[in-house]
């Protein structure tokens, strides 16, 4: 989960990443990510124009490049790969799939407000699919960990 700010300096510099202020609580949502692990980029609060009808959205996927390291004051994972959807997947559109798993269904109690999440492949399939568009970028992710 990012802002729409975050996201578009990330793509301005060519760096995509997770990063969290080095503090307990964010340590324990990196404790199991590793390198290879798929990511859903989903975009929060907005401010630029440009990115408005990508507001509460997954717009992109990508791979964990490296495990996370702790570097200055901040935790990183780096992302490698990043593929956009060409239709981003909004939340409403989440609520609709069938067979959620307990983390999906958590996530979306909690209105998308935890930073990192473990969901089913079946559900990252689900989520996917949603829209037949994205499906050729989806595909390249399908054999590896979510």
């Amino acid at each position: 989960m990012t802002t729409g700010i975050r996201w578009q300096r990330m793509l301005d510099e060519g760096e995509i990443r997770l990063n969290a202020p080095n503090k307990k609580r964010y340590l324990t949502f990196f404790d199991d990510m590793m390198a290879g692990d798929t990511v859903l980029h989903y975009l929060t609060a907005l401010t630029s124009y440009e990115l408005a009808e990508k507001k509460s959205s997954i717009v992109a996927i990508s791979k964990i490049a490296s495990n996370p390291q702790v570097i200055g004051n901040k935790i990183v994972a780096k992302c490698s790969g990043t593929s956009h959807l060409q239709r981003p997947i909004p939340r409403a559109a989440l609520e609709k799939i069938n067979r959620k798993s307990k983390e999906l269904k958590k996530l979306l109690r909690m209105s998308m407000r935890s930073y990192l999440t473990k969901i089913s492949e079946s559900n990252f399939k689900a989520i996917t699919e949603i829209f037949p568009q994205n499906r050729k970028v989806a595909e390249k992710f399908m054999c590896s960990r979510a």
